[in-house]
């Protein structure tokens, strides 16, 4: 009973312990903060790699394979596979309005079956919205705020069209259309606070020599499309096509990595654009040069010999988990599924030793490993700075105990066992984590979920720019506030305390009470 009376008198009467308390405090937050934001960065990396690239790619890279709408329908025919869609990847060069080459990772796609199995039909962005209150037209330091062109109220049919163009990639009239990503041609600025994009002022050459400078939206203008198309060996190239396709729309799934390098346009007119489309085959022994004599007496070239069609090709084939399938599961699923496909068309398709089949982790296993390694190490890190709370509790009940010396021989005089002694320091330093462990999850948990703010007030304020998307691949600072964390490092501050604390109880425990009555 005494221990417990006297550890709460010393934590509410002497103000030197509370020093041991402000660092346990300040170690379990900063560790808290760093592995809720890396933990962050690590869950939205595959969560949202997942929902633009799919769980599980089926791929034969640059030439493609055929009947695959026969495989779509097979693994949407699986349980376990929630949707299946088609998909042609390849790199392209972009000829923006403004005469400026943009290399951009191209994708043929059907527009709503790709909706289906990603996050493409809500990730587009120049759509309606509402406006919540009004938009502040200065900042914190007075600057002018551009006004967030999907508000206006006078703009929305526009916009709407703009969006039924991006969900269908087709204009009013018919005629095949792009979505680029919102960073992935430079003509647009994002606005923070607020995080979202206004047009940019770009400069276009003109024919006279001088420049023409413009600010309006992408989905306005028309870019012209380069392709590389490949013979069906990935050997052979072709001659470089160019075509001119309007812009849709343009898309923000928040993934900088992916926004800064995609554009989509519809899936026949990449397969035509890459002669990947369905085609007759002809005999390789027929004479290009023979002639023939029509019925009309007329000679002319002779008709090749045709032995077969070809089918339209895709490069992938993207997969979507049912729910409740790991991707273990898919993966198995998918499998078997590309088995039975291929022994329906042997030798017209590629095996299954030697087809891609991998979910999203798998394909970017060197990164997402690298992100956890880092993790690791930067928490192993700070762990092991938090040691000095070890120390400085114990410097700091050491020194207590010395000045207590005279107070430990009266507990030892009046019958106190060394047990009951050093309770009474294991306690204190047992107050001292709990008191300093609660507070500091107190404090990382405003700190993590106030984080962005806190970031876009940096900016302002001191012109700092801790968090680049640039390099961070995303536009917000991702955090996970996971209660097993902080379980874990409320824990470890706590322990650490009653370690701190273990030296000083054992001191005060094995003083001579005749020699501790005299310390003067």
């Amino acid at each position: 009973m005494y221990a417990a009376v006297l550890s709460r008198k010393y934590l509410t009467t002497k103000a030197i312990p509370l020093l041991a308390a402000l660092a346990v405090t300040l170690s379990v937050a900063t560790e808290l903060i760093v592995w809720s934001v890396m933990g962050g960065f690590l869950t939205m990396l595959v969560d949202e790699g997942r929902k633009t690239d799919g769980d599980l790619r089926i791929t034969w890279e640059h030439v493609g394979f055929g009947h695959y709408e026969d495989l779509v329908e097979r693994l949407e025919a699986d349980p376990a596979i929630a949707h299946a869609t088609p998909m042609i990847e390849t790199l392209a060069i972009l000829g923006m309005p403004d005469d400026r080459p943009v290399s951009v990772q191209l994708l043929g796609i059907e527009p709503a079956s790709y909706a289906e199995a990603t996050v493409y039909g809500q990730s587009l962005y120049w759509r309606p919205m509402e406006m919540d209150g009004e938009q502040p037209l200065v900042d914190e330091n007075g600057d002018p705020v551009p006004f967030d062109p999907r508000l206006a109220a006078e703009d929305h049919p526009v916009l709407e069209v703009w969006l039924r163009e991006g969900q269908t990639l087709r204009t009013p009239e018919g005629e095949a259309a792009m979505v680029t990503g919102i960073a992935a041609t430079g003509w647009n600025w994002r606005i923070v606070p607020g995080n979202y994009y206004v047009p940019q002022f770009m400069e276009t050459r003109l024919a006279s020599g001088g420049l023409r400078v413009d600010r309006s939206f992408l989905p306005q203008r028309n870019v012209r499309l380069t392709v590389l198309p490949l013979g069906q060996q990935g050997t052979g190239a072709l001659d470089l096509r160019t075509v001119e396709f309007p812009i849709a729309n343009e898309l923000a799934t928040g993934n900088y990595a992916y926004d800064s390098r995609i554009a989509l346009v519809p899936l026949d007119a990449l397969q035509d654009l890459l002669q990947m489309g369905a085609a007759q085959r002809v005999d390789p022994s027929s004479n290009p040069f023979a002639f023939e004599v029509g019925p009309d007496g007329v000679e002319r070239p002779a008709a090749p010999t045709i032995v077969g069609e070809a089918p339209a090709r895709v490069t992938d084939v993207l997969v979507r988990a049912a729910e409740g399938v790991d991707t273990v599961q898919l993966e198995e699923a998918a499998k078997a599924v590309y088995a039975e496909f291929a022994q329906a068309h042997p030798g017209a398709v590629p095996s299954t030793r030697s087809i891609a089949i991998m979910t999203y982790e798998q394909r970017n296993a060197m990164f997402i490993g690298a992100v956890q390694k880092e993790t690791t190490l930067v928490l192993f890190i700070f762990g092991v700075v938090s040691l000095t709370s070890v120390f400085l509790v114990l410097a700091i009940f050491w020194a207590m105990v010395s000045e207590k010396t005279r107070d430990i021989g009266v507990l030892r005089a009046i019958g106190a066992s060394g047990t009951g002694v050093a309770a009474v320091w294991v306690g204190y330093g047992l107050a001292i984590g709990i008191v300093g462990s609660l507070l500091g999850a107190a404090l990382a948990a405003v700190v993590v979920t106030n984080i962005n703010p806190i970031h876009e007030w940096l900016g302002t304020a001191l012109n700092v720019q801790v968090w680049d998307p640039n390099v961070y691949y995303f536009t917000t600072i991702p955090t996970d506030l996971d209660g097993f964390k902080f379980a874990v490092i409320i824990t470890g501050g706590i322990v650490a305390s009653v370690v701190g604390a273990l030296v000083p109880a054992a001191r005060a425990a094995w003083m001579d009470p005749v020699k501790a009555l005299r310390f003067d």
